[in-house]
């Protein structure tokens, strides 16, 4: 959805999609902790991602559109809590190679932020290959460190 061009409906689309798909990897993750964080530490990871959200949508305030400025500001609060749930993951002992997910995760924000960059603001210089590579990354490294959870 996401790359397709000038298609109107396909960036709302996939960013539907995708802020689905990261509710679940949340949930696997928070499922899987053999350790749950104290409380704190979540509402730290609250504050983190609201404030992203926040930083991000005034950096594309002058190219995004109105009409997607509520959806983009959740997505981002979504994508940040599903980036920092990978940490808990990773340090919470329930796999050896967990490590792996918090790059995962960052590797997933370094695309959706090339992809929107690109859509709302400058293109990027190849950006099918800046985009997949990151994104390919990220859901391989996701998917090994969830593997042997």
């Amino acid at each position: 959805f996401l790359l397709a061009p000038n298609w109107t409906w396909s960036f709302g689309a996939g960013l539907a999609s995708f802020a689905v798909g990261h509710v679940f990897y949340i949930i696997f993750m928070l499922r899987s902790l053999l350790v749950v964080p104290e409380w704190y530490l979540f509402l730290i990871l609250a504050l983190v991602c609201f404030s992203a959200g926040a930083f991000y949508l005034h950096l594309l305030r002058k190219g995004l559109p109105s009409a997607l400025r509520v959806p983009g500001f959740l997505y981002v609060v979504d994508i940040a809590f599903m980036a920092g749930c990978t940490f808990f993951f990773a340090f919470s002992g329930g796999s050896q190679i967990g490590w792996l997910a918090p790059i995962g995760g960052l590797f997933f924000i370094a695309s959706d932020s090339m992809l929107s960059f690109d859509t709302f603001l400058k293109p990027i210089p190849y950006r099918y290959l800046a985009v997949m590579g990151t994104y390919i990354a990220a859901q391989t490294l996701l998917t090994i460190a969830f593997t042997f959870a």
